[in-house]
């Protein structure tokens, strides 16, 4: 097979895929020489030289260096060949990412079919077979696995490594190793978690499982420090290493602590004694005060320095976008500063002073631009501490800045290539665009009615907003092709939204649909699906004081879309109980439910199906739903 069509094979198997972005910032991240404890650890050569492997868990507290660790295997693993080439899957967990049950792997899953795949050699018969489905399986489906082992079965050993797994469940654990080994057959898969928590104790019950605490051992600790000092400062301490050493060990207490980025013109003396106040003012504390001792001393480095702004805007992004399971680039951090208004003196930033800006802080990726924070307990200190609602409503206010700009006033792409093209020039449009629903949620800013009456000013901006909030996540170049050549989703947005619609799309509180009806905006107004306002106000989910606004400036509650929907039957499938409560209590009509609405309430809405019973309301009970299905 050639690399073009193995290449379009990839492209089947997990669109969008991006680990291999993962797997260069995990050689990125690797402090040479480090790590090799754990390959020496005799639980960690039991697993690795076992017939059949048990489940490896890796866990410790945040910053003990478990991605170090998993990094460190990985290259082990594939520089130990036997007589069949040994095969490596990484996967990371994003932050939101849960996993209750066998379904919250789909994703992993999948990635983890590419890379492997991606390791066969172009000669391999597995190639052919899979280029002639016509389906891929996803991990739904019994045959998935089949498929899964079958590649396996290419491979000497096959190793799968979950970083960040740090919400999974013992039943959903249950499942997958089913899934991956049915009962009766041997295991072809050596599986490593790496977690914040000790493995279910459900699981590890019941099932065979190498237990491994994760601690920053004392020579890694030495290394890490010395040889971020180094990168920091250009200052090179190894004369001062034999008395420095035992100390900062000591200090760190298994944690790899976030270390302050002095300035470079700063000398050593000053430096040294900079580095012994930390120490000193940590002895004898607790890890969580040890930390909060050295975060302290990181962000005293950020607020003397010239870069304030910089460094702060484009942590929050970094921190903000992970969170949301993104991965924050460069060309985004620069319209980000723009669109936060952050300029050195007339002219925008450059990539080279950003880097510059925020060293020690971050890791930058060359290859592909990527921006992720150095230390997760700086990152987590800055949340708590630095990172409050005030930095959200600037962000909000600088998404809505940002979303009306002139730049976008003439409507939504034409075309898959032209909404590409126009995000390509825009890095920041996609994440302004899915962002400003989420922080609308958690507040509101001051200037809100303000920043929203120009955003819906002119239609071509609120179309050009929908649709880029409905597109994929430009996050690089390959990654988006492969996403849109999948699906496309230029066209996945419904226009003719009026500012109303537009208000609540968005959620916006009582104050703003108020000002929008005494302006003399048209509560029936309908967008090209025939909706009006309240049909959108009735999906939100929670409490919903949009809708009640709209009820008692005047919304019609039986208005009907193209379909014959009403807001009723929108709000019982993916709206909330309250309400479904508030429309009834203003004049909607239950009998207008059919019985295709009333079905998918069951299957959606379980809860809002037991209260329509309870009105008297012929809803059918799950298993009849089911049987439909």
């Amino acid at each position: 097979m050639s690399n073009v069509d193995k290449d379009q094979l990839l492209r089947r198997l997990c669109p969008g895929d991006l680990s291999e972005s993962w797997r260069k910032h995990l050689k990125r991240v690797q402090i040479p020489g480090s790590c090799f404890w754990f390959l020496d650890d005799p639980r960690t050569k039991d697993w690795l030289h076992s017939q059949h492997p048990p489940l490896l868990w890796l866990h410790g507290p945040s910053a003990t260096g478990k991605t170090f660790l998993c990094s460190r295997l990985a290259e082990h693993v594939q520089q130990t060949q036997g007589t069949k080439v040994n095969a490596v899957a990484c996967v990371e967990f994003q932050q939101n990412h849960k996993q209750y049950n066998l379904a919250d792997f789909g994703h992993a899953l999948t990635s983890v079919l590419r890379q492997l795949v991606s390791q066969l050699p172009n000669t391999s018969g597995v190639l052919d077979q899979l280029v002639q489905m016509v389906d891929i399986p996803y991990p739904d489906d019994d045959e998935f696995y089949q498929l899964l082992r079958l590649v396996a079965s290419e491979f000497g050993n096959v190793f799968l490594i979950f970083d960040g797994a740090n919400s999974v469940t013992a039943s959903a654990l249950e499942d997958l190793m089913l899934a991956m080994t049915p009962s009766g057959s041997d295991s072809v898969f050596w599986v490593l978690f790496a977690s914040r928590n000790a493995p279910p104790v459900g699981f590890a019950a019941s099932h065979q499982v190498l237990d491994v605490p994760s601690r920053a051992h004392g020579t890694d600790v030495d290394m890490y420090i010395f040889q971020t000092i180094r990168d920091i400062s250009a200052k090179d301490l190894s004369s001062r290493r034999g008395e420095l050493s035992q100390d900062l060990t000591q200090v760190s207490d298994g944690l790899f602590l976030p270390i302050p980025a002095w300035p470079v013109e700063i000398s050593t003396p000053e430096l040294l004694a900079s580095l012994g106040q930390l120490l000193s003012a940590s002895r004898g504390l607790s890890a969580s005060d040890k930390t909060d001792v050295f975060c302290k001393g990181v962000a005293t480095q950020i607020f003397t320095s010239q870069w304030t702004d910089i460094i702060l805007c484009i942590l929050y992004h970094v921190i903000k976008a992970s969170e949301a399971g993104y991965i924050f680039a460069m060309p985004m951090a620069l319209q980000a500063l723009e669109a936060w208004q952050i300029r050195n003196d007339d002219n925008d930033f450059t990539a080279a002073e950003v880097v510059r800006g925020c060293r020690g802080l971050v890791y930058f990726g060359e290859d592909d631009e990527s921006i992720r924070i150095i230390s997760p307990l700086f990152g987590d200190w800055l949340k708590r501490i630095i990172f409050n609602i005030d930095y959200e409503k600037r962000s909000i206010t600088a998404f809505m800045r940002y979303l009306s700009s002139d730049t976008f006033a003439q409507g939504a792409s034409t075309s898959s290539a032209a909404l590409k093209q126009r995000l390509q020039q825009n890095r920041y449009l996609w994440y302004a665009a899915r962002m400003l629903s989420p922080g609308l949620a958690t507040t509101t800013p001051g200037t809100f009615v303000d920043d929203f009456i120009s955003l819906s000013s002119r239609r071509g901006s609120i179309e050009s907003y929908l649709q880029a909030a409905e597109a994929w996540p430009y996050q690089s170049e390959s990654s988006y092709d492969e996403f849109e050549q999948d699906e496309e989703r230029w066209r996945c947005f419904t226009p003719g939204y009026s500012r109303l619609h537009l208000a609540a799309h968005l959620a916006a509180p009582k104050l703003l649909i108020d000002t929008l009806v005494a302006r003399g905006d048209d509560l029936e107004a309908q967008d090209r699906d025939g909706r009006t306002a309240l049909h959108l106000a009735a999906e939100i989910e929670g409490e919903n004081p949009t809708l009640q606004a709209l009820i008692e400036a005047g919304s019609d509650v039986l208005a009907e879309d193209n379909l014959g929907n009403t807001p009723l039957s929108v709000a019982v499938v993916n709206g909330s109980i309250g309400s479904v409560k508030t429309l009834l209590g203003h004049g909607a009509d239950a009998s207008t439910l059919d019985e295709d609405t009333l079905e998918q309430c069951v299957q959606e809405k379980p809860e809002i199906a037991s209260y329509l019973r309870e009105l008297g309301i012929d809803v059918p009970a799950e298993d009849e739903s089911d049987e439909e299905d």
